[in-house]
């Protein structure tokens, strides 16, 4: 469809002329032929040909929203309305990651038996947070929606005694590597040292009385935001829910390795954290300061990774004045994303931004088998797109009255996000 929509046979001739089912026979079988024909086209045609300026339909372009609808509104389309605020985090950083792993829900393939299965590297996080979970009450693990936070009284959780946590760990990590499919008996005992040593960061900065008064544990919310196109919102869930004094702080635990910044000085931590939110990371932060509750949200992310100080292990966030510079560009951010999901641009980032190197997150993709990284044609192709719109006067951003922007330039505005060098390419400074 996207082929035959967008790359006709004659190049010069108008889609809409293409012949329907309503159409004779003859004229069905020329129509698909000439597709057909088009699409063998672009399979062989030369990246570094000047007449392609476009990247065709096999950078994934998936199409768009019906007329007038939604995501999710056709039958067949898996795109909801209201997506996660991780699958956009992802689909800033990969589109196509983004579509095969969130919306398609396709996987890394399975180890065959000749290899050695490698554990992975969420499994712990996945052990914690059971763990975290398990030392709530029943009435506070009730709880599940953040307007039933926002609106209870919550109760204190108290950090259990040394035997009872290890218990705990033992029986999060069993219940976690039976439902992934690895052997307890196996594979429990490296998952349990790092669980341990991942909590007792959680004890030493989250509970150092060993109580905590909490309105909510593993809860699910929504965000809204203002946009040029219109009102959109997206879901979220937060570890932990809490009253702060200006309103309610929102945490997520963070255990892997990446974190916003190892850097010494608060001021160049949080130059860097603004710098990431520009490039599309760390969206939950926006998501939580942008709650829909009654009284201002606080975002907070803390890092449990083992070899970090303490004091460089939170970020905080919180809704910038509206209409400041920072309101301004965290909306632009917003409508970038929504208008990629919406129009069905999800662009394999196939480069970094320098083109000559690999985009960061290949080396780890889950789906990349299913990807155009190994084929050089494409990745050409791909380098040239991005130098022939680089040499382009900057487009600006579509009013809502406009009529739809191209899923290409769309594309663009999307691999944009990650053209500036990420923070640690940057000096600290003094």
């Amino acid at each position: 469809e996207e082929g035959e929509t967008r790359f006709p046979a004659d190049r010069g001739s108008d889609p809409a002329a293409a012949p329907t089912r309503d159409s004779a026979p003859a004229a069905v079988a020329q129509g698909w032929a000439a597709s057909h024909v088009a699409l063998l086209a672009e399979l062989a045609a030369d990246p570094l040909d000047p007449r392609l300026e476009s990247l065709g339909p096999f950078f994934g372009f998936a199409g768009a929203s019906p007329p007038g609808g939604r995501p999710g509104s056709a039958p067949a389309d898996p795109r909801s309305p209201s997506p996660a605020v991780t699958t956009l985090q992802e689909l800033a950083g990969c589109g196509w990651r983004a579509f095969l792993g969130k919306l398609l829900r396709l996987g890394n393939l399975p180890a065959s038996e000749d290899e050695i299965p490698e554990l992975p590297s969420f499994l712990v996080g996945t052990v914690v947070h059971a763990v975290l979970e398990e030392m709530a009450s029943p009435a506070l693990c009730a709880v599940r929606t953040l307007a039933g936070a926002e609106g209870s009284d919550g109760a204190e959780v108290v950090w259990p005694e040394e035997t009872q946590l290890a218990g705990a760990i033992a029986r999060a990590t069993r219940v976690t590597l039976t439902a992934e499919g690895f052997d307890p008996d196996l594979f429990a005992l490296p998952i349990e040292l790092a669980a341990a040593e991942t909590l007792e960061v959680v004890r030493r900065l989250d509970w150092p009385t060993g109580r905590r008064h909490l309105l909510g544990i593993e809860v699910d919310g929504t965000a809204r935001f203002v946009l040029p196109a219109g009102p959109r919102t997206v879901g979220f869930r937060a570890d932990r829910v809490e009253r702060a004094a200006a309103g309610l702080l929102l945490t997520d635990y963070k255990t892997g390795n990446s974190v916003v910044s190892e850097a010494v000085k608060a001021s160049t931590r949080q130059g860097h954290l603004a710098k990431s939110l520009a490039q599309g990371r760390w969206l939950q932060l926006p998501a939580y300061a942008r709650a829909q509750v009654t009284q201002p949200a606080e975002g907070r992310l803390l890092f449990l990774k083992s070899d970090l100080e303490d004091d460089r292990r939170e970020a905080r966030f919180s809704a910038p004045a509206e209409g400041s510079a920072a309101d301004v560009a965290d909306r632009q951010l917003w409508q970038t994303l929504f208008a990629a999901w919406e129009s069905g641009a999800f662009l394999p980032r196939l480069l970094a931004a320098d083109l000559q190197s690999p985009y960061e997150g290949c080396a780890y993709c889950d789906v990349r088998v299913a990807c155009l990284q190994g084929d050089s044609g494409a990745r050409l192709r791909l380098e040239r797109w991005v130098r022939a719109r680089r040499s382009r006067p900057p487009a600006l951003m579509p009013e809502p009255a406009d009529a739809p922007e191209p899923a290409e330039q769309v594309a663009w505005r999307l691999f944009q996000l990650r053209e500036s060098p990420s923070r640690d390419s940057d000096a600290e400074g003094a």
